[in-house]
């Protein structure tokens, strides 16, 4: 609801939309779930509403959300430096990943912030 909130405030849209999620990622299992149904509500409201904000711009926006947004607007495997914001393009070898679930919770931006 905050990324489509404030892609209404920016693209000074009046335009509205009903959004269902049902998840079934475990919470802070350090998959990027909420930023990606973040951005892609934002991709899609952008579509749907047509603001015309471009791609660069949907990103550039997201990192007022969080670091990862910007990597899930892209749509692609990147590596991300900066705080989100420098991507590089990456091939995977394989599409096949292990999650694993501790029995404990950090949440991203702890992980995230810089030691300093």
């Amino acid at each position: 609801m905050r990324a489509a909130r404030l892609l209404q405030e920016r693209a000074h849209c009046r335009c509205g939309v009903d959004i269902h999620l049902r998840k079934h990622l475990p919470r802070q299992a350090g998959l990027g779930g909420g930023s990606s149904d973040a951005a892609t509500a934002r991709v899609a409201l952008n579509h749907l509403w047509g603001t015309g904000l471009s791609t660069a711009e949907l990103a550039r926006l997201g990192l007022e959300l969080g670091a990862d947004m910007p990597v899930f607007v892209h749509g692609h495997a990147a590596w991300a430096e900066g705080i989100g914001e420098i991507l590089t393009p990456v091939e995977l070898a394989e599409p096949w990943f292990l999650v694993l679930e501790p029995a404990c919770e950090i949440p991203t931006r702890e992980i995230s912030r810089p030691l300093n």
